[in-house]
């Protein structure tokens, strides 16, 4: 089976240090109505994994005012 080359796309510097070891690590990217991060995993300079969160990943919320640990009397 032939290697299949990654795909390189310029997004800019990564900006945001996602797992607080001092170095920014992660690229955030809006594409519509979705943000994109863009993590490079092993500092090679190559985003590793990509996230893509917006409207159809999500989905709707509900959010309510009530928690748990609500008084009951």
């Amino acid at each position: 089976m032939a290697e299949i080359e990654p795909i390189r796309v310029g997004i800019g510097p990564a900006d945001l240090d996602t797992d607080a070891d001092g170095h920014a690590d992660t690229a955030a990217v809006v594409e519509g109505p979705d943000l994109v991060l863009h993590t490079d995993l092993d500092g090679d300079g190559l985003a590793d994994r990509t996230v893509r969160i917006g409207p159809d990943t999500v989905g709707p919320r509900e959010v309510h005012w009530w928690a748990p640990w609500t008084w009951f009397d």
